[in-house]
């Protein structure tokens, strides 16, 4: 079987965040990985049995000017309209969900949809944290939605002796924490990690972590946290809150809804334990569901045939041309 996964160009060069479902996938055939920006010239010369869009979002008529019979659409919480309205028009493709509550809408439709639950094997060495770690946070502000102006009720409420902030490359100098607040929580700094060791060393000590967005495609970085063991304190939207219930392995919040009191040690390592085995258990139920995500993938679409319409033909077209035009200038 040849499988076509196209995928968003900063995924491939940055973050390889797709790396695992291909690597599951790969049983099946030849996964081939192409940018979203490569694959209106790659996809037609390929002539897949299988077409993957990751997080990749574009019209049907585009989708079925590349002529390929099986199309499965793997959408983002994070990145796709929830409305039916909206996914109507995709109703004759496959489509696989990482996120229970965009499942939950597509299913009680009738679409041809599958939901997994994504889960990191826990690692029984670094799982259940000390005393002392359980003083550590951590939080990535990743975006200027949710910002310390946020956090520091949530901070506030837990036994936080020693809090890292890592800033990335964000500009939110006017909500960061105050010299009094740096002091209090004993706040350290960092914009930029050469490569992920350098972040793992710090995320080792800590015992609680802040996830960092409003919403998740599939939260690959909280559920690497939940796999460690920490205590996550997230947002409560999906996916966060498809894996954490409140109060009794996590701690979710909003801009306006926090904890009612200060959390103590004990209550964390309750909650740090039953977020452990949560963890366990949604691992052995994905580990468990692969061969039915391979055969869902690979199952063909019986009432679906691709028709390369007017609107189809251009769009494909007018991306060909571009490439051709940027490999003239090249050798130019």
């Amino acid at each position: 079987m040849k499988i076509a996964f196209v995928d968003m160009s900063f995924h491939i060069q940055n973050t390889k965040s797709s790396q695992f479902f291909i690597d599951i996938l790969s049983p099946l055939g030849e996964v081939h990985h192409i940018s979203n920006i490569d694959a209106w010239r790659v996809v037609p010369k390929l002539k897949p049995d299988v077409l993957i869009l990751w997080q990749y979002m574009i019209t049907p008529a585009e989708i079925d000017s590349w002529g390929v019979r099986n199309v499965v659409l793997i959408p983002m919480f994070d990145a796709c309209p929830h409305t039916i309205d909206f996914w109507n028009q995709y109703k004759k493709y496959k489509v696989f969900c990482f996120s229970k509550t965009l499942y939950d809408i597509l299913k009680e439709n009738n679409f041809n949809c599958f939901h997994s639950q994504y889960y990191i094997k826990p690692s029984n060495a670094k799982a259940l944290k000390s005393v002392t770690n359980m003083q550590n946070a951590f939080f990535w502000e990743r975006y200027d939605k949710l910002t310390w102006d946020t956090i520091k009720h949530v901070v506030e409420k837990l036994p936080v002796k020693n809090l890292h902030y890592h800033t990335g490359l964000t500009q939110n100098d006017k909500v960061r924490p105050t010299a009094d607040e740096v002091l209090k929580y004993n706040i350290t700094f960092t914009t930029w990690f050469e490569d992920k060791t350098e972040m793992d060393k710090i995320l080792d000590k800590a015992g609680i972590y802040i996830s960092p967005r409003l919403e998740e495609g599939i939260g690959l970085s909280f559920i690497e946290a939940i796999a460690r063991g920490n205590l996550i304190c997230a947002f409560d939207a999906p996916t966060m809150n498809e894996y954490i219930t409140d109060g009794k392995d996590g701690i979710l919040f909003t801009h306006d809804k926090f904890p009612a009191k200060k959390i103590s040690r004990t209550k964390i390592a309750l909650m740090q334990t039953a977020a452990l085995e949560r963890a366990k258990k949604g691992y052995k139920t994905w580990d468990k569901s692969l061969n039915n995500i391979r055969a869902f993938i690979s199952e063909p679409l019986t009432d679906y045939n691709p028709k390369l319409t007017l609107k189809g033909f251009k769009i494909r077209s007018i991306h060909q041309l571009k490439f051709l035009i940027k490999k003239i200038l090249r050798r130019a």
